[in-house]
């Protein structure tokens, strides 16, 4: 089996690495910065405009232009999302809390230096992944059913109480919100309107990239535009030097928080594996981890660098493991799948699970591509950093400018003038927002996931009227205890030294419970992994108590 890969790596590399191949890749990662760095302007986007002119050309060309781009555009926001505080997509958000706040330190180089190389490493661990476990890994995500889907959607909505910088309830109530918006226009299962009042523009609901663009920089914007000071602070009050990345210093910073690094590009490959989630959902859910796994002088939100590190090592491995599923079920898990599903489908290639067999040279391709195309994204991302930074040497001038570019990512996406009244109407209820306190992430992750629980709900309940399969499949149960160990964190945080022992007991009761569904799935792996987690937590259990009785001793 090994010498089989072998020969047809070899086959090949003669193939992939050409002139016109590389330029291909170069120009696709090179596109793929530019659009990743535009908001409203998604990877989807840019790969359907492209996927015309794969057709012409022979499938390695093709697909090394295309991986290209995706690998480009995931890393492409980095610089905005740091250096300017707006997020391109729903997946940069979490980068954003740490990522833009040690921009406005004076560090924003090195604040891009953390997110690109978290990038990188997360990606080569989503590589590795791709290319070794591809068969075995995509069949986890034929396991989960609607049940397993809606519980890991509430699992996931829970995350706002803890990652929000308010109060748990206001964080809780903005999630609401978000929830309530996403409901606008027409039901995804019945067809039916709801809450458009006759208004024919209503009925398509709100683009949730408007809603994003609006809240969050719109907003942003909005509200530092009263406060000339606060303004200076935002945009980071040109403060920075004009150098360019420190990549040994970035890398050692990864490297110390190697474990953030392998958590966070592991939840990825996992997020990436279940269709229809997709990088909004690990990114959220890798940084949220994290924040509960924080040491005490590890300050989230404050420019922490684990903080950064987590959504982008998971945001780039959950394309490998998308890319898994794909090729090796033919299951596209987001819209970019879909996309690459049907560049495949042009060439007459079929992924299923003797896709790779069938087409060794196309399997070698992507795995070349994918690795080759994480290379250059470091490379080309060092040069044009220099570029954007000249942007924080006027941040007084650039209020006006970050408007206007909101304007354009969301009309080129949206293609209304429509839309340019949703941004603004959502640009004030942002101001609003801020105004009174209440977080943004959580609104924002209401809206972004509220269509995927109702459909997962609907199909539930249409496939069977029995409520218990909410809970008792493995898959839901698991998240339900992750779903009850999330709302519990807030109270978990503050307890006081009189309830010290109760709270060391968290995370070995936690552990113990999920024993519970890895041992009900019925696999060799996930009875080993319940026996892991048996054994740490006994161990964590066993240490905590005794630490506890050194204390009063």
């Amino acid at each position: 089996m090994l010498g089989q890969a072998v020969a047809n790596l070899g086959e090949t590399i003669p193939l992939f690495f050409t002139l016109n191949n590389m330029i291909l890749i170069s120009a696709g990662v090179l596109f793929g910065l530019f659009v990743g760095a535009i908001p409203g302007f998604s990877t989807s986007m840019a790969l359907v405009l492209l996927l015309p002119f794969t057709f012409g050309i022979n499938p390695i060309n093709g697909l090394s232009l295309m991986i290209g781009v995706l690998i480009g555009s995931i890393s492409g926001g980095l610089v905005t999302t740091n250096i300017l505080g707006i997020a391109s997509s729903s997946s940069s958000i979490p980068s954003l809390w740490d990522g833009h706040t040690l921009s406005k330190k004076g560090e924003g180089a090195y604040s891009v230096g953390i997110a690109l190389w978290a990038s990188f490493f997360g990606g080569m661990i989503s590589w590795a992944v791709l290319v070794t476990f591809a068969p075995m890994i995509a069949r986890i995500g034929l396991q989960f059913g609607p049940w397993d889907f809606f519980a890991l959607m509430v699992f996931s909505l829970t995350i706002a109480a803890s990652v929000s910088s308010g109060t748990m309830t206001k964080g809780l109530l903005a999630t609401g919100l978000g929830l309530l918006v996403a409901l606008v226009g027409r039901d995804p299962i019945s067809g039916v309107n709801r809450f458009t009042f006759d208004i024919p523009f209503l009925t398509s609901g709100f683009e949730i990239l408007v809603v994003l663009i609006g809240v969050f920089a719109f907003s942003q914007r909005l509200y530092d535009m009263q406060d000339r000071e606060r303004t200076h602070r935002s945009m980071g009050g040109g403060s920075i030097r004009f150098e360019g990345i420190p990549h040994l210093r970035a890398v050692k910073t990864n490297l110390q928080n190697w474990p953030t690094l392998l958590r966070s590009s592991l939840i990825g490959v996992f997020i990436g594996v279940v269709p229809a989630l997709g990088g909004n959902v690990s990114s959220i859910l890798a940084y949220d981890q994290e924040r509960k796994l924080a040491r005490p002088e590890q300050k989230f939100g404050e420019g922490e660098p684990a903080g950064i590190i987590a959504p982008e090592a998971a945001n780039n491995a959950d394309a490998g493991g998308s890319l898994t599923v794909l090729m090796a079920l033919g299951i596209p898990g987001d819209i970019v799948s879909v996309v690459l599903l049907a560049a495949l489908t042009l060439h007459n290639v079929a992924p299923s699970p003797m896709f790779i067999t069938d087409h060794p040279t196309i399997a070698y391709t992507i795995y070349i591509s994918f690795l080759v195309a994480s290379i250059l994204m470091v490379f080309f991302q060092s040069i044009t950093i220099r570029f954007f930074l000249l942007l924080r040497w006027v941040p007084d001038y650039l209020i006006n400018l970050v408007l206007f570019l909101c304007a354009m990512g969301v009309f080129v996406w949206a293609g209304t003038f429509d839309s340019l009244w949703v941004l603004l109407l959502f640009g004030l209820f942002g101001y609003a927002m801020r105004s009174l306190g209440f977080p943004i992430a959580p609104f924002i992750l209401g809206a972004v996931l509220a269509e995927p629980v109702e459909v997962n709900l609907v199909r539930s309940l249409s496939s069977s009227a029995d409520v218990s399969l909410f809970f008792i499949r493995p898959w839901a149960m698991l998240f339900w205890v992750l779903t009850l160990y999330s709302l519990l964190f807030p109270l978990y945080h503050s307890m006081g030294r009189r309830w010290r022992i109760i709270q060391s007991l968290y995370y070995p009761s936690l552990g113990l419970l999920l024993s519970i569904p890895l041992f009900m799935m019925g696999s060799f792996g996930a009875a080993i992994a319940g026996l892991l987690f048996i054994l740490v937590s006994v161990w964590g259990g066993y240490t905590a108590m005794q630490r506890q009785k050194a204390i009063q001793n």
